[in-house]
């Protein structure tokens, strides 16, 4: 009950600062410029923020996976693997970028299974050994070199504001932290982002 506490107040407390930029927000499937779409508020704003600048779809996606990676950590990340499908409108032509995340040159078929050849514990799966080789930094930065507008450094600030500032956690992120707390209490760095000691004279008043 106390994390819960701990938690839900250090929600509370971010949320005062922490709102995504205006956006339009009635529903609706045209644009005569361009239009964005994303599962969260805070990325949806930034993408249409860097459009608004004068960004291009490209600087919008990479502007957008990034903060993404910062709010819904859960989600997606630089620490993963991911694909982008790019139209040239005036070539009238796709093109298919793979940044999917590869298996170490270590890593074996069987390295998951114990020795009658079942799959091991998830307690046992989880941690460096099944960790991959990230590709999406390197998708975002090679499809921005080729098709962006805007400088890197514009398009990575969103998401460093919103890691310095703070956010409001939606409430599918919150659960998972809530049902993984055993186990996620024992990194320090997960710990140190999720976790807030609150004095019990403070609790008491909550």
């Amino acid at each position: 009950m106390s994390f819960r506490i701990a938690l839900i107040a250090t929600l509370v407390s971010c949320s005062v600062t922490a709102q995504p930029a205006p956006f339009p927000t009635a529903p609706n499937d045209t644009g005569k410029s361009f239009m964005v779409s994303a599962t969260n508020p805070y990325v949806t704003s930034t993408g249409y923020s860097i459009l608004k600048q004068g960004g291009n779809a490209v600087d919008a996606m990479v502007a957008m996976q990034l903060v993404m990676s910062v709010v819904e950590p859960d989600m997606t990340g630089i620490g993963g693997g991911t694909f982008a499908l790019y139209y040239d409108n005036k070539a009238k032509s796709f093109t298919a970028y793979d940044g999917r995340d590869e298996a170490p040159s270590s890593a074996t078929p069987d390295m998951f299974l114990d020795k009658d050849g079942k799959a091991i514990s998830r307690d046992n799966i989880l941690g460096p050994r099944s960790v991959a080789i990230p590709g999406t930094l390197k998708l975002l930065q090679h499809t921005h070199d080729k098709h962006g507008k805007l400088d890197w450094k514009q398009l990575v600030q969103p998401a460093i504001d919103y890691a310095e500032n703070g956010y409001s956690m939606n409430s599918y992120t919150y659960d998972i932290v809530v049902r993984e707390q055993t186990r996620l209490i024992h990194d320090p760095e997960i710990k140190a982002l999720y976790w807030k000691v609150i004095p019990s004279a403070q609790r008491a008043l909550i």
